[in-house]
């Protein structure tokens, strides 16, 4: 009994060992390999996560400069801009925070 089923993993073997083989191969390059397919999706997925965050930074740098113009050329910008943002005020002027709930 011992021996026909060595004859039939023998034959099964023949017939079936590049399959095998190929398939063992896919599986390590899938997961063990150093450069598997999951760190290689993992990359990916990375580098277009940083690419659209790229493009939000260079939209902002873009909005910033044109504030930055604004404020530089124009005084009442400038004023405004002060005022709203680090509560600055004029001599015998009172300032009110209205905070909004959202």
């Amino acid at each position: 009994m011992l021996s026909d089923l060595s004859v039939k993993l023998k034959g099964f073997w023949k017939r079936y060992k590049w399959w095998i083989i190929g398939l063992g191969f896919a599986f390590y390059i899938t997961f063990f390999d150093s450069n598997s397919l999951l760190r290689f999706y993992k990359v990916n997925t990375q580098i277009s996560a940083l690419k659209a965050r790229k493009a939000e930074l260079i939209e902002q740098i873009k909005q910033d400069s044109i504030k930055l113009k604004q404020l530089k050329t124009n005084d009442k910008s400038f004023e405004r801009f002060a005022r709203e943002t680090y509560y600055f005020h004029k001599p015998n002027e009172d300032v009110y925070v209205i905070k909004v709930k959202k």
